[in-house]
C-alpha cells in the first residue's frame, strides 16, 4: 500500500473506530447488551466496508482506468450483496437493537468520511505523480491526449522557459 493511501486509511479509520467504541458504549448504557451488540456489529460493518474500499483503491493505483473501474464496480456489487445478506440474517433478530444499528451505521460512516476529508486536506497529495514513481502511463492518442501531453511538457519545463 502506498504511503498516501495508508495515511488516508489511518486518518479515516482511527476516528471512525473511536466513534464506533463510543457508540457501542452509549448503546450499552441505553439499550443494554442488545444495543451494544447491534452497535458493535454495525460499527465493524462500516469499518470493514470502507477499509476494503480504501485497500482496493490502493491496489488500482498503477492500473488502467478500465481495470480500476471494473474492480470498483465488482467490489461495489459484492459489498451490496454482503450487506444484503447481513440484513437478511440479522434483520429480524431480537438479539440486536433496532435503534442502535442505524445510529451506529450513520455515526461511524460520518466519522469515516470526516476523517477521510481531513486526511486528504492535511496530506496535500500531489495531483501529479513525482519523478521516480513506478506507475505506468498510457501512450497519448488523440486530440485530448495531445493537449494533456503539451500541458505536462510545459509543467516540466524549467522556470522562465516554455517547452518547445
Amino acid at each position: 500500500m502506498h504511503t498516501y493511501d495508508a495515511a488516508v486509511l489511518r486518518g479515516a479509520g482511527v476516528p471512525a473506530a473511536g466513534v464506533a467504541v463510543l457508540v457501542v458504549a452509549g448503546a450499552a448504557v441505553a439499550d443494554g447488551g442488545s444495543g451494544a451488540l447491534g452497535a458493535g456489529l454495525a460499527g465493524l460493518l462500516v469499518l470493514a466496508v470502507f477499509g476494503l474500499t480504501a485497500w482496493l483503491c490502493s491496489l488500482t493505483r498503477g492500473t488502467s482506468p478500465a481495470t480500476a473501474m471494473a474492480l470498483a464496480v465488482s467490489s461495489y456489487v459484492a459489498k451490496v450483496v454482503v450487506l444484503g445478506g447481513v440484513l437478511a440474517v440479522f434483520g429480524g433478530s431480537s438479539a440486536l437493537s433496532s435503534d442502535a444499528v442505524p445510529v451506529a451505521l450513520v455515526l461511524v460512516t460520518l466519522a469515516w468520511m470526516a476523517g477521510e476529508v481531513r486526511a486528504f486536506t492535511v496530506l496535500r497529495t500531489p495531483y501529479v505523480e513525482p519523478t521516480g514513481w513506478s506507475t505506468p502511463s498510457p501512450a497519448p492518442s488523440g486530440r485530448a491526449s495531445a493537449r494533456v501531453a503539451a500541458r505536462a511538457s510545459v509543467a516540466r519545463a524549467p522556470a522562465g522557459r516554455a517547452a518547445s
